[in-house]
Formats: C-alpha cells, structure tokens, sequence
C-alpha cells in the first residue's frame, strides 16, 4: 500500500550525563532535521550511520544518509554535541518500499518489490556513505536478504589493537599491494621479452632454411629470377605507368521523330 507524502522532522537524542551518571532530565536535544518527508529510521548495525527513508510513499521516495559522529572537533570546539552531526549524502530511489543494512555496517540495499509497488522492481546497493555501488532491475522482484555475518575471529583485545594500529596495518597492507603491482608488470616485461626471444629465433630458422633451400637450388642449376637477383644486388628498377585524362567531353545526341 503507497500513502501520500507528509512533511516531517526527525530529531536526534542523547543521554545527558555528567560523569558516568546519567542526570535526572535524562535525555537532551542534539539536533532537528526539518522538512523532510521520513516514513522509517534505519539504523546502522553498527551506529554512528543512520538513513532517513521514505517508504511506500508517493511522490517521495527520498534516502538520506546521516553521521551522528562526523565532525567530532567541531562538536569539541562548540560544547554543542549536534554539530557532530552531518549529512553525508541526499539520494532517492524510485518506488523504494524497503531498506537494509548488511550486518557489518558497512552496506545497505534499497529496494521496490511488486509486492508493494506496481513497476521499475529491483534494488539498489548503497555504501555507509550513500554513494550507489549497483543498480539492478529485476522483473517482479519481491525481497532481499543479507547473508548472516559470522562472529569475528578476533578477539575484543586484538580488535582493540587493530583499531589504534590502523595506520601501520594500512601502511603494510599498501607496501603489500605495491610489491604485487611491480611483481605483476616485471612478469608482463617477461613475458614480453619471451615473445620477442621467440620470435627472432623462428625468424633465423626460417632465414637459415630459405638460405639452404636457396643454395642447393642453384647448385641444381636453377636460375633465380630477375627480381631476385636485384633484390640481392639492393638494386630496383620501378616501372610507373600514369594515365592522365587530358580532355573530357559528353555530348547528347537527341532522336529525330518519324
């Protein structure tokens, strides 16, 4: 069933505290999304990362892609938590009726299903950032489902140690895919070369082979052609025939009637 758009807003919360105690009022007012046409609030398995879509609903069909963590020096510099706040991309998908995020965080598929919505059915794919990774129309298309994700191998200290040992990790990871690229273009130089190597060698076989056919040709008493035995003089002789036109004429001769 498609509703009718309405104006909404969307406003974002976070637990007061002060220290590691909560305060009496319990909540305070970070920020307020105004005019927005929000139908669900999809949340990231992960958080930080928030979608505001517009579900089933006609004319809007709006995705809007959030970070409640983006500008932590700006929220810092202020003392106003909100200004962390950013929105990273506006998108909109025709006919969308629904929306998941993969259990990584990483990921989120939007999608229109004729059970819902009577045309243009396929989904989307979406990186955390809102920017569209794939489009694929599929023909009475209904739903999608993420594969579970598996627990992680690691534990919560190595998890821990990845994340403040990024930088070295990446740096090793780039040396690793650099040493690859080079490995990769030395293999196409040989290979290269290989076929060049080839190459010369058929070529003086086949120059021997024609050199011997050659002499035991004329050694039979066979006489090399003209052509050849200028060839092998280095000496040509070039015969140029040139038709010109030096006068053309076109003249209509009419019938005389009985």
């Amino acid at each position: 069933m498609t509703t009718v758009a309405a104006k909404t807003s969307v406003s974002f919360y976070a637990l007061e505290r002060k220290g590691k105690v909560v305060k009496k009022d319990g909540f305070r007012l970070l920020k307020t999304i105004e005019n927005k046409t929000t139908t669900a609030l999809k949340w990231s398995p992960r958080g930080r990362h928030i979608v505001l879509a517009t579900l089933r609903t006609f004319p809007a069909y709006d995705l809007d892609f959030y970070d409640l963590d983006f500008d932590q020096a700006a929220a810092t510099k202020s003392g106003d938590p909100g200004d962390a706040i950013a929105s990273l991309a506006a998108n909109e998908h025709y006919g969308v009726t629904d929306l998941e995020w993969d259990p990584s965080g990483r990921f989120v598929v939007s999608s229109a299903s004729v059970w819902r919505h009577p045309m243009e059915h396929g989904y989307t794919l979406w990186n955390l950032n809102g920017q569209q990774l794939r489009s694929v129309p599929v023909d009475d298309f209904k739903q999608l489902f993420w594969r579970p994700r598996p627990n992680s191998l690691l534990s919560d200290a190595q998890r821990r140690d990845v994340r403040k040992n990024l930088k070295a990790y990446a740096k090793d990871f780039d040396d690793q895919d650099e040493r690859r690229l080079h490995a990769a273009d030395a293999e196409l130089m040989a290979h290269r070369r290989r076929l060049i190597s080839e190459w010369d060698t058929w070529r003086s076989q086949v120059e021997a082979l024609l050199a011997s056919e050659t002499d035991d040709a004329v050694a039979a008493g066979y006489t090399l052609p003209a052509a050849a035995a200028a060839a092998d003089s280095e000496d040509f002789v070039v015969d140029e025939i040139v038709e010109e036109i030096i006068e053309e004429k076109e003249e209509i001769i009419g019938h005389r009637g009985q």
